[in-house]
């Protein structure tokens, strides 16, 4: 069983950075309705507008067991957002401009 967001797309678990789409400087868009994750205040979102970010750098994505489960964290790119705090989504729900 999966557990954690959703294990969908492309790209699922770890991929290494010279295997995805998408690298640090790279401008990227994330669209109206994305989920994202703050550290502003530690909380997911969702996107209310669609608007473009620079990407700083790649979280490459994992795979571990915790309790007989098996959990997916899939690549995610991250950007500084609204007063410097870093936010983060995953690779397959934004697209490169």
């Amino acid at each position: 069983m999966h557990k954690n967001r959703i294990v969908n797309g492309k790209y699922i678990g770890f991929h290494d950075k010279s295997n995805l789409p998408i690298s640090k400087g790279d401008f990227v868009r994330i669209k109206e309705g994305v989920k994202y994750h703050s550290m502003k205040d530690g909380q997911y979102h969702i996107s209310k507008k669609t608007y473009v970010v620079k990407v700083d750098h790649i979280l490459t994505g994992c795979q571990w067991m915790e309790n007989d489960e098996e959990v997916i964290q899939n690549p995610e790119v991250s950007w500084a957002g609204t007063g410097k705090y870093w936010n983060r989504a995953d690779i397959n729900d934004v697209e490169v401009v």
